[in-house]
């Protein structure tokens, strides 16, 4: 899997700043600092801090900073054996000049300092993350809440979850998406012109050319349709969902269709009574090498079976030695014809 990071986040404003300084500052005179102090401590010590770190996500990182500033700075001191002048004269700007000192020195800004001691996953929530499977390939990415995305083959995804919200676009291919239960934050999914809304359930959605496919296995989803004045559609466990032009179309899904849908997930292509047009381009979708089907009585054969997804030398074979076709490799392709030429 790749991984790619979008460091297109901003840092907090000024003021916020400001305040988180002004909080460490308090929190230093009354000598509640050690180095290993959380904000967690802090909270318990000062319900006031408790109610501002709750108010923004912004808070709380800002104050993550300057926390790890006063952190490092103490760390660099008592390995030095340098003192801190003393609380009376100017309760913590010592600490915080030394901070900032040590950083400037290092050639860093205190702003790109994130607290590494039991917070990273507030930090990396600052961080919208792509994720991607190369053609055949599948991967699976647990999100900062808990929620788990896997991905199928040739798939790209951008994540951005945070304590304020949840957003993923998936920009090609196909993903199962279990959805940790928030109320507090919808998890939202955009592609291309579709917003797909949960709070927490099971359910696929794959981008298909003119539009996409959503698979709700447990729970419900709501499906809008961003570029045309159309009503909120809902679909349940247990439903398929298609999007086209603007229309969306509901349909119920057996569960034994819904499992054949999904077998992509254990590796394999699953199919009953499926057209071999059909079989191969799910097999296309997995494989360097394409199946052609020649002629439309080949493509008209109906295909049952379990078959590995990235292995269609193993299924032409079986075309072959199996069904009689005719089947001719070639360097990137594989053609199918119903009968010997």
């Amino acid at each position: 899997m790749k991984t790619k990071t979008d460091l297109s986040h901003t840092a907090p404003a000024a003021d916020v700043d400001r305040e988180a300084a002004g909080w460490l500052t308090r929190f230093d005179g009354a000598g509640c600092l050690a180095v290993r102090t959380s904000v967690e401590d802090l909270c318990r010590e000062d319900a006031a801090f408790a109610t501002w770190i709750g108010e923004s996500f912004a808070h709380r990182t800002a104050f993550l900073r300057v926390l790890a500033a006063w952190q490092r700075a103490d760390r660099l001191s008592a390995f030095t054996d340098i003192r801190p002048a003393p609380r009376q004269v100017i309760p913590g700007v010592a600490k915080l000049a030394a901070a900032v000192a040590l950083f400037a020195v290092a050639g860093l800004s205190v702003l790109a300092v994130m607290n590494r001691t039991g917070e990273e996953m507030a930090g990396s929530a600052l961080v919208a993350q792509t994720f991607e499977t190369e053609l055949g390939g599948q991967e699976t990415v647990t999100l900062p809440d808990g929620s788990v995305i896997e991905l199928n083959t040739d798939t790209v995804i951008r994540a951005d979850v945070t304590n304020e919200h949840r957003h993923v676009e998936l920009l090609r291919g196909e993903a199962y998406f279990e959805i940790a239960h928030d109320p507090s934050r919808p998890f939202t999914i955009a592609v291309g012109d579709e917003t797909v809304t949960v709070l927490g359930t099971k359910f696929s959605v794959q981008k298909l050319e003119t539009g996409i496919e959503v698979m709700v296995t447990e729970g419900r989803v709501q499906i809008e349709e961003r570029a045309a004045e159309v009503p909120l559609t809902f679909v349940a466990g247990g439903q398929r969902a298609l999007t086209s032009a603007g229309s969306v179309l509901v349909e119920k899904q057996d569960v034994a269709e819904t499992q054949r849908e999904m077998s992509w997930r254990t590796g394999r292509l699953d199919f009953a009574d499926t057209p071999l047009s059909k079989v191969a381009a799910e097999f296309n979708r997995y494989n360097e090498t394409k199946l052609v089907i020649a002629d439309d009585a080949a493509a008209q054969i109906a295909i049952g079976g379990s078959f590995k997804s990235n292995n269609v030398d193993a299924f032409a074979r079986l075309l072959r030695d199996g069904l009689g076709m005719e089947v001719v490799w070639h360097a990137e392709e594989i053609r199918v014809h119903s009968s010997p030429q």
